[in-house]
């Protein structure tokens, strides 16, 4: 009966709470992609949506990095990259093609306590190029003065994933998981402990897709040399 009432009363604090019902106890969230029932992030060049990278001359290809850690308050989180199809991690230093891999944020609660995450402005993620800055959540939007907030279980683990359409430059991008953490009932006198965020950083590359063509169309011909030992994986 104890996690009842305290998830009824921590959803009877309108003041606080934006986010309650599935978000609230939700162990996978999905941002982004099909089904997913969230809009993407408006467009950081203008427009109404954001360019997508599936164009029929170029692909966006990315250099997998290695995973990234930290812990803030009994809080391990981690960010890497993963296969959309069977959700593996993605070999850190291979080149793939966007369209292929996501982003898998992974956050655990290594206590026996319940901890409290609370977002700004219910955006925990932000995603930047250069100067350009956008948000994504799982949560529905909310205005600058208010936030959203999450009830970790002992040991409970959520694990937040979004597909990488937002990509739409051949540039450096970075995504960071920003929020603060709290062991008490959320209400005005609080207090939340601000977390270094969780970043992942990773170079966007573009590749003409004539060019591959071409050297498919090589490698079928046996009559003619080959003219690169080099095999690209996409």
């Amino acid at each position: 009966m104890k996690t009842p009432m305290l998830s009824l009363l921590f959803c009877s604090l309108a003041m606080l709470l934006v986010a309650c019902g599935e978000n609230f106890s939700a162990s996978n969230v999905s941002l982004g992609g099909s089904g997913s029932g969230h809009q993407k992030p408006p467009n950081p060049t203008g427009g109404d949506s954001i360019p997508s990278h599936d164009e029929k001359d170029e692909i966006y290809t990315v250099v997998i990095p290695k995973m990234e850690s930290n812990e803030c308050e009994g809080i391990q989180r981690n960010v890497h990259f993963i296969f959309n199809d069977s959700k593996q991690a993605a070999p850190v230093g291979v080149i793939l093609d966007v369209p292929s891999i996501g982003l898998q944020f992974e956050v655990k609660n290594t206590t026996s306590n319940y901890i409290f995450e609370r977002a700004d402005q219910c955006k925990p993620f932000k995603i930047q190029k250069n100067n350009v800055t956008f948000t994504r959540s799982p949560f529905p939007t909310c205005g600058i003065d208010q936030h959203s907030v999450q009830v970790f279980q002992p040991y409970e683990t959520k694990i937040y994933t979004f597909n990488l359409d937002f990509i739409n430059a051949a540039q450096q991008w970075e995504v960071s998981y920003l929020v603060s953490y709290g062991k008490e009932l959320p209400s005005p006198k609080a207090q939340w402990d601000k977390c270094t965020p969780l970043e992942i950083t990773f170079p966007i590359r573009k590749r003409k897709l004539q060019i591959l063509m071409n050297e498919e169309n090589q490698q079928q011909q046996p009559t003619q040399p080959k003219t690169s030992s080099e095999k690209i994986l996409f």
